[in-house]
């Protein structure tokens, strides 16, 4: 029998886990700490007079992989589906994307400051993020060969690889890194 491992230790403690009620600057569920001398993150805070763009959610099949996951499309505020192609932006671990780092907020405020030009987003969940993200071909293929292409065609994103970025953090970004290594298209 022996200890229980720390995963299991873990689930046991996470429903005793809540924010700091005494901290005045909570971030989503989460307590935050800025240091005296750290840059402001203005792209973080929602100004009640910056459009906002649109986030639809979809099912995405994998035949290689044999799964399916959600995938989530943001498109920047006046989006029109004719004239100038989209710079496109992939990032995976989306619902984290979207609720830990506020991606659609913070593209809506750099949009709105003209610091990055309007984009679409395509913002992709994980099925099994150990198994996929770090170095995997199929799921590589899989965004690059099935993903980014519907994403080109149903939102009038840019196929030019110089207007692509693929972003992630930790196993995300390795992702990131091996998909535009393994198809830099």
């Amino acid at each position: 029998f022996g200890p229980p491992s720390a995963e299991a230790d873990f689930e046991k403690r996470e429903p005793l886990f809540r924010p700091d009620p005494l901290n005045k600057h909570p971030y989503n569920t989460s307590s935050r700490v800025d240091l005296p001398r750290a840059p402001a993150q203005p792209w973080l805070v929602p100004h009640r007079e910056t459009p906002t763009g649109a986030l639809v959610r979809f099912q995405a099949k994998s035949k290689a992989l044999g799964n399916e996951r959600d995938v989530l499309v943001y498109t920047p505020p006046g989006y029109q589906p004719e004239g100038a192609k989209y710079p496109l932006v992939v990032t995976f671990d989306g619902p984290t994307a979207v609720l830990a780092l506020s991606l659609p907020i913070v593209l809506d405020e750099l949009i709105a400051a003209r610091k990055i030009p309007p984009v679409v987003a395509l913002l992709i969940d994980n099925v099994d993020r150990g198994k996929e993200l770090p170095g995997n071909p199929a799921f590589a293929d899989f965004v690059a060969l099935d993903l980014v292409p519907w994403v080109r065609r149903s939102y009038h994103a840019s196929d030019d690889p110089r207007l692509t970025v693929v972003a992630g953090i930790s196993y995300g970004g390795i992702a990131s890194a091996y998909a535009a290594e393994r198809h830099p298209e």
